[in-house]
């Protein structure tokens, strides 16, 4: 079965009226250093929310030719952004990877020492006639069960979030020519995203 890949368009208005509303407002930094502003960033991650493992994203820029300086400083902004929340999330997965790992470790020793040693220290009699065998087996089980659910289920979430940060730390360039909406509209529609309060 061939990979499909599906482009994801990030459309964008740049121009000298709503560049400042794209930066954390309490960032005093020059432009080139400034952090993006939450909004600005929830509404990029919202509209890459339908990614999948090989779509392709990009940013699409809408601006005049006189504000194409202004896109530089702001998609520094946008794969800073995205990069350190990637760095952050490998960073909590190598942590959950060896919280899980020392969870069934220690999950295993008991369920060796309920099954092996303690049969062995017990009289063998007493073990096998009464239901201490099982019970033991039981929550031998029980104890192993958490780690290796988290193991099994609970780190893909994880990549897909590594690796959507990564793509949009990482995601080209295009420039529109209005040919899906209209400067006006795209102006209006970043304006009111960048404004929430």
């Amino acid at each position: 079965m061939g990979k499909s890949s599906t482009k994801i368009n990030i459309p964008f208005s740049v121009n000298r009226d709503t560049i400042g509303d794209f930066f954390n407002p309490h960032d005093p930094s020059p432009m080139y250093k400034r952090q993006l502003h939450p909004h600005m960033a929830g509404y990029i991650l919202s509209a890459a929310t339908a990614h999948r493992r090989y779509s392709r994203i990009q940013y699409k820029i809408h601006c005049a030719e006189q504000d194409k300086e202004l896109i530089d400083p702001f998609m520094q902004a946008v794969h800073r952004h995205f990069k350190t929340l990637e760095r952050n999330k490998r960073t909590d997965f190598r942590q959950f990877k060896k919280r899980a790992f020392l969870m069934l470790g220690i999950c295993i020793f008991f369920l060796l020492f309920f099954q092996g040693i303690l049969p062995l220290i017990l009289e063998e009699d007493l073990f096998r006639n009464t239901n201490l065998s099982n019970s033991m087996a039981v929550l031998s089980w029980v104890i192993l069960w958490k780690p290796v659910e988290q193991l099994v289920c609970n780190w893909m979430p994880a990549l897909n979030e590594i690796r959507l940060y990564n793509k949009l730390s990482r995601a080209y360039i295009s420039f529109g020519k209005g040919d899906e909406e209209t400067t006006e509209e795209l102006d209006f529609r970043t304006r009111r995203i960048a404004n929430k309060n």
